[in-house]
C-alpha cells in the first residue's frame, strides 16, 4: 500500500553511519511471473514509485507523508494525461473488525478526489448499480460492509470489507498472582493455518516455551525454516472502552482476546497488517495470538489510539499465569 511505503524506512538503524553513507539511491523492483500485460505492470507499479521517488530525493527524516499525499491528485491527474493505468489507491479510514455497543458512523474514505465509491451491505460485491457511498452510513446491527472505488473512466479499484460487529462491554477476569509478560510455546513444524498449530497436543511436542516483554519473534526460535508459535496470557485493560489493535505478521496470525476473534491475519502472505476493535471492560483480558512463519517472518502488535498513535504492548500491559 502507499501508506506502507510512505513509512518503510530506507535507513535501517541496523546500518551503521558509515554504511548508510554509501548509499547512493533507491530502487524498486516488479517480480512480473504473474504479470501478463504491461498494463497490469503499470497497475502494480503507480502510484507506488511516485512515493519511492519522493522518498529517494528528500532528506532522511524529512519526508512528510500527509504532505504528499495532499499532493497525490495532481499527480494522478499526470497520469492520467499519460494513459497510465495506476492503481486507485487503498481506502482507508477503516477497520476490518469494528465493533460498536450503541451505533456507528462508517468513515471510509479514498484519497483520489473524485472516485466514486459504491456499496453493499448483502456480502455482494459493489457493482457500477450498486449504491452511491456519498455520505456516512448510520450501522446499527452487525452487518458486513462492501466497498468499491470507481473511477472517472470507469476502471474499478479493490474493494474492501468491513465487518461491525455490536457487542457488549467483555467481563474480566480476576487470576491470581500472574507475572508481567506473555509465555510462548513454539513448535519446529510447517502448519497450514493458525489454528492447526500444535493440534493435537499428543502429536506435536513444544519445541521451546519462554515468557517475552512484548510480542516478538524469539531468538530462541529462530533459524528454522518453518515455526508455529502460540502467545497466552492477559491483558490489563486500564479504563472500559473499545480497543483497537493492530497486528502485522508474515505469514499468519490470529489475536483473539476472551476467546474473540479480534483481527485474523491468518494465511502464508508477506509482511501484511490488520487492525481489528472490541469491547473491553477494565481489568485482565484472556489473551491468544497465534502465529505461524515459512521462510522468514516477523510478528509485531500494537494498540492504535483513536488519533492514529500506535501504542507498543509491554510489561505495563501484558500479563500471564506463572
Amino acid at each position: 500500500s502507499l501508506a506502507r511505503i510512505c513509512r518503510f524506512d530506507m535507513l535501517p538503524d541496523s546500518l551503521s553511519d558509515a554504511q548508510k553513507r554509501q548509499i547512493k539511491g533507491v530502487q524498486g523492483n516488479l517480480w512480473t511471473e504473474k504479470i501478463p500485460t504491461w498494463s497490469r505492470a503499470e497497475y502494480m507499479f503507480y502510484p507506488r514509485l511516485l512515493v519511492l521517488a519522493e522518498k529517494g530525493w528528500t532528506e532522511p527524516g524529512k519526508f512528510d507523508e500527509d504532505a504528499f499525499m495532499s499532493r497525490l491528485l495532481d499527480y494522478c491527474r499526470r497520469l492520467d494525461d499519460e494513459g497510465v493505468n495506476y492503481r486507485i489507491p487503498s481506502l482507508t479510514n477503516y477497520h476490518a473488525v469494528s465493533v460498536f455497543t450503541d451505533s456507528v458512523r462508517t468513515a471510509v474514505v479514498c484519497p483520489l478526489p473524485g472516485a466514486v465509491l459504491r456499496y453493499t451491505l448483502d456480502g455482494s460485491v459493489p457493482t457500477v448499480n450498486s449504491p452511491r457511498y456519498d455520505a456516512p452510513l448510520v450501522i446499527r446491527d452487525d452487518c458486513m460492509l462492501h466497498i468499491r472505488p470507481y473511477h472517472a473512466d470507469g476502471r474499478t479499484g479493490d474493494w474492501i470489507t468491513v465487518r461491525y460487529e455490536k457487542q457488549d462491554y467483555a467481563r474480566p477476569l480476576e487470576p491470581r498472582d500472574t507475572e508481567p509478560g506473555l509465555c510462548v510455546d513454539w513448535y519446529f513444524r510447517r502448519f497450514p493455518g493458525c489454528d492447526a498449530i500444535g493440534i493435537p497436543e499428543t502429536l506435536y511436542a513444544a519445541g521451546g516455551r519462554c515468557v517475552v516483554d512484548s510480542v516478538c519473534f524469539p531468538r530462541a526460535a529462530a533459524g528454522r525454516r518453518a515455526v508455529g508459535m502460540i502467545f497466552r496470557g492477559y491483558i490489563d485493560i486500564p479504563a472500559t472502552g473499545i480497543y483497537t489493535f493492530a497486528l502485522a505478521s508474515d505469514d499468519g496470525a490470529i489475536l483473539r482476546i476472551g476467546g474473540r476473534v479480534v483481527v485474523d491475519n491468518d494465511g502464508e502472505h508477506p509482511l501484511l497488517e490488520k487492525s481489528g476493535q472490541v469491547a473491553l471492560s477494565a481489568g485482565l483480558h484472556p489473551l491468544e495470538l497465534r502465529y505461524f512463519d515459512y521462510n522468514g517472518g516477523e510478528i509485531r502488535l500494537v494498540l492504535l489510539g483513536d488519533d492514529g498513535a500506535r501504542h507498543p504492548l509491554d510489561t505495563d500491559l501484558l500479563r500471564h499465569d506463572p
